[in-house]
């Protein structure tokens, strides 16, 4: 098994006025929450198992990405 452990609970606060609902993570691009290409990058690279370190605002992480995203 292939895990990553991705920190992703920090407050943000430099991009409070860019995104000021949204945790840092989800931070759009493209269109995408840049927690989603992080996590695509590491499913390509043989990842199959994460562990996110969540705080601020982490029901958006987990109403965004569930229990599973990419059956991972």
């Amino acid at each position: 098994v292939t895990t990553a452990i991705i920190l992703a609970g920090g407050l943000g606060t430099r991009l409070k006025k860019a995104v000021p609902n949204l945790p840092k993570p989800m931070a759009p691009i493209l269109g995408r929450p840049f927690l989603e290409y992080q996590m695509d990058y590491w499913i390509g690279q043989g990842v199959n198992k994460f562990i996110l370190s969540i705080g601020y605002l982490n029901q958006t992480i987990t109403e965004h990405f569930g229990r599973e995203y990419q059956q991972v």
